[in-house]
């Protein structure tokens, strides 16, 4: 009787052991209904039990066709893929059931110190061996790298080796019941059963190796194809704005030089010959500044980050064009996907021109009075992934007194220049409508740049001032000025 017992659970638990790994591999979901496999798994062992009294050899074959008729009905999938997937399934299940066997010596070997009943040694070692089943079969597919399933189509070699090995198991412990008496048989036997667990390991850490690489391919795909889309879509903006600058070009180059004709006709007929020579010359000036800015355009636009906003692609090549008048050294930058985040936070094209000519305008001047000015134009991110516009220069710290009024009043170190302080007025009005962050650094790491001014549009509205070895941080300050409220 107790044979009995014990032979209808180590067949139930193969069964319900390859239930499981049947979900696990085709990464099913376990659902309430699934609870019907426990009795099922008993009325199979059962039915196995005594359709094999004479023929034990069969166990292994019958359990096969019994998981595999279970699974075919449960989740009525294509036939062959099914069988397939329900003999690896058992594969898995007998060789975790021989480790469990292997593992369970040791314990067996103790528990014959305590006790002298062979029926109490027998069963105690049977229910530590069905305990491991258990553990094992949950434990393997709860590991990260276990977690993916398997596909006969994405993995065709491999998924043919571990069939051939489950299969080679399944006929093995087939041997085993045959085995009778002679113990060297069943020693090879589980010597076998043993190395073909190891191939089940090694094609398992190869799948899951590969699957890895597959999901790696796939997203550097996605990103790549994210990137070249966003390319394109710059290349369309740049090929629109070339055609409106080829437009304005166009009228211009026919409009100008037809304005100089109109008025030497007039030289001839008027009386008004000075007004009517200076017309002339102004509209000539008019005409080789328009010619030059449309050369320094063309190449100087190459070097320049792209916006996609027409507006802004203008701000930055007009603070170029400055700097370089000025002979100054400057510096545009931009990490990727700065611009679309800074559009999103200020989507008014007129104050971001604002806020970015306020600030480089500023360093221009300040770098100005240096023997070799420089000046760097930043478009990144803050630590909290906050859109951030930084500008550094190389030019004299603040006035303590400009420091002081920040925001609050309009003041200038600059009225010899016709400076009015109404740019920096702008600038915080800007700030607080948006809720933007001001951070002034004069201790910059960098020895190229002795400051840096940089606006972080991250909703918090704070004032940072780090300057002659202090830090402030305070909310945005109020203007005292109505008309920067």
């Amino acid at each position: 009787m107790i044979d009995l017992y014990v032979s209808i659970t180590k067949y139930a638990l193969l069964c319900l052991s390859s239930f499981y790994a049947f979900i696990r591999l085709n990464n099913y979901k376990l659902r309430p209904w699934d609870l019907f496999a426990f009795p099922a798994a008993a009325l199979f062992a059962t039915g196995v039990y005594y359709a094999t009294q004479n023929m034990r050899i069969l166990v292994p074959l019958c359990i096969a066709l019994l998981v595999y008729a279970y699974n075919l009905i449960r989740y009525r999938r294509e036939i062959f893929a099914t069988l397939a997937t329900s003999i690896i399934s058992l594969g898995i299940s007998i060789f975790i059931y021989i480790i469990a066997l292997l593992l369970s010596a040791p314990f067996a070997f103790i528990v014959y110190q305590f006790t002298e009943n062979a029926t109490a040694r027998y069963l105690t070692a049977e229910t530590f061996v069905a305990i491991l089943q258990i553990v094992a079969i949950i434990i393997i597919f709860q590991i990260k790298r276990f977690k993916g399933g398997l596909s006969a189509h994405k993995n065709e070699g491999s998924y043919d080796f571990l069939l051939l090995i489950s299969i080679v198991s399944i006929v093995l412990l087939s041997l085993f019941y045959m085995g009778g008496n002679d113990e060297t048989t069943i020693q090879l036997i589980l010597v076998f059963l043993v190395v073909c667990g190891l191939g089940l390991i090694f094609w398992w850490r190869k799948h899951e190796r590969v699957n890895y690489q597959q999901i790696i391919i796939r997203q550097n795909t996605k990103i790549l194809e994210a990137r070249l889309q966003d390319y394109e879509e710059e290349k369309q903006n740049l090929i629109n704005h070339n055609a409106k600058l080829a437009k304005i070009i166009h009228r211009d180059n026919k409009l100008i030089p037809a304005m100089v004709a109109a008025v030497d006709a007039l030289l001839a007929k008027s009386d008004y010959k000075s007004e009517l020579a200076s017309l002339k010359a102004q509209l000539s000036e008019l005409a080789d500044q328009h010619g030059e800015s449309v050369r320094q355009y063309q190449n100087v636009t190459d070097n320049l980050p792209k916006t996609g906003v027409i507006s802004v692609d203008a701000v930055l090549h007009f603070i170029n064009s400055k700097a370089a008048k000025q002979k100054e050294e400057c510096v545009i930058t931009a990490q990727d996907g700065a611009f679309p985040l800074l559009f999103a936070a200020i989507p008014e094209q007129t104050d971001l021109n604002t806020v970015i000519c306020d600030m480089a305008e500023n360093a221009l001047i300040s770098a100005a009075k240096t023997n070799g000015g420089k000046i760097k134009l930043a478009f990144g991110f803050a630590e909290d992934g906050s859109p951030k516009i930084e500008v550094f220069d190389n030019g004299a710290p603040f006035d303590k007194k400009v420091v002081a009024s920040l925001g609050k009043r309009k003041i200038t170190t600059r009225n010899i220049e016709g400076g009015s302080g109404v740019g920096l007025m702008t600038l915080f009005e800007i700030l607080r409508r948006y809720g933007a962050s001001f951070t002034l650094n004069e201790n910059c790491a960098d020895n190229t740049y002795s400051k840096c001014v940089a606006v972080t549009f991250d909703k918090k509205g704070s004032t940072t001032i780090i300057s002659r070895g202090e830090q402030i941080t305070a909310p945005l300050p109020q203007s005292e000025d109505p008309a920067f409220k």
